[in-house]
């Protein structure tokens, strides 16, 4: 006998927006994604650009190091602090326009005590 589709699923609910931050009834929608994609490993998160905003990407830029190496475009994060408000509006515009591309990463490579070489990267 085949079980019912909604079995061991809640009903639709509406909820109230999770909250962050200082400011207690700061919605966002972040937490939720980062949950999902926690959960199910080959969830794929589309669309993320309209979760940011200027004011987000500031937050957020307080919590990058800053003592670290200029990216694969050369630009310091003292360069482009210089002009961070005119910056972040770009960045967030392109990315609400779809147009930004992110830049390939550097990739070193690592002797290993075999002989071979693993392969260095963000995010590897």
């Amino acid at each position: 006998m085949a079980k019912d589709v909604t079995e061991g699923r809640s009903s639709h609910r509406t909820l109230a927006p999770d909250t962050v931050g200082p400011d207690a009834r700061k919605p966002t929608s972040l937490r939720g994604i980062a949950q999902k994609a926690n959960a199910g490993k080959r969830h794929r998160c589309r669309d993320l650009c309209r979760c940011l905003n200027v004011e987000l990407v500031l937050e957020c830029g307080d919590d990058l190091k800053q003592d670290v190496a200029s990216g694969v475009d050369g630009v310091t994060w003292q360069t482009y602090a210089e002009y961070l408000q005119a910056n972040v509006e770009v960045l967030v515009e392109r990315l609400e326009q779809k147009r930004y591309r992110a830049k390939l990463s550097r990739r070193h490579y690592i002797p290993k005590g075999n002989g071979q070489a693993r392969p260095l990267a963000p995010g590897s």
